[in-house]
Parts: structure tokens; sequence; C-alpha cells
């Protein structure tokens, strides 16, 4: 299965983290603070589904 590649809008429409999200971040340090950004963005695009793989 395939994907389409995301244009810029799109990445930046996924990947940006919200104020609120930047809060939960910030309380992280070194390389954990990036994973966490990551994980948050994954859970909070694909909920659920991402548990079933």
């Amino acid at each position: 299965m395939a994907r389409t590649p995301l244009d810029l809008d799109d990445l930046v429409e996924h990947w940006t983290l919200l104020k609120d999200e930047q809060g939960l971040v910030s309380g992280k340090r070194g390389a954990t603070r990036l994973g966490f950004a990551v994980l948050l963005q994954l859970y909070t695009q694909y909920g659920r589904r991402l548990a079933s793989l």
C-alpha cells in the first residue's frame, strides 16, 4: 500500500504543536522531548488505530 507524499501544508497541519501541546512537551528534557512530541502527534493523528499495529 503506497502513500501519496505530503505537501508542505499537510506537514504543517499534522506536525505543528498547538499551544496546549507545547505546554505538555515543555516539561520534558533532551531526546525525551522530541520523542514525546512525535508520539503525541502520532496519537493525535491516528488515535486508536495506532494501538492495533
